[in-house]
């Protein structure tokens, strides 16, 4: 196991079951497609890597925390953009950022009191919204 110092983003959808059961099953698909693809390329130029996909919720790392935040609030963004266009399917994210010590396994799973923490920030994150740990504060370039 491998032991990094990196900044953790959770990403939750906000009732996405009541969501997507109101989809029809192409209608469904589209919609994880889009947006899978609107995170793969937001966390790609952040230098970003998708640890995890669980459900309809993101587990991401980074190694810059200020990359972190802005890769975040640039998803927040196109997801509320997107909103916009689509008026009938009201998908939001609560997202929590917490920097720490990590354990990678050689599957790349992530071990560590930083995955859980970001996981309760996010929890106490209003929906739209984006929620930082004071350690991710603290070691953000404030540049």
């Amino acid at each position: 196991m491998v032991t990094k110092l990196l900044n953790i983003l959770f990403a939750d959808m906000i009732k996405s079951n009541q969501i997507l059961m109101k989809l029809k099953q192409r209608e469904d698909h589209e919609l994880k497609s889009e947006i899978r693809n609107m995170f793969q390329v937001i966390t790609h130029k952040y230098a970003g890597n998708i640890a995890r996909i669980i459900g309809q919720g993101y587990l991401i790392t980074f190694e810059s925390p200020t990359d972190s935040v802005l890769c975040a609030l640039q998803i927040q963004n196109r997801i509320n953009n997107w909103r916009h266009q689509n008026k009938n399917i009201d998908i939001r994210f609560r997202m929590g950022l917490n920097i720490g010590e990590v354990g990678i396994d050689q599957e790349g799973g992530l071990s560590g009191e930083a995955v859980p923490i970001a996981v309760f920030v996010a929890s106490c994150c209003e929906p739209g919204g984006v929620c930082i740990s004071t350690a991710t504060y603290h070691a953000m370039n404030k540049a």
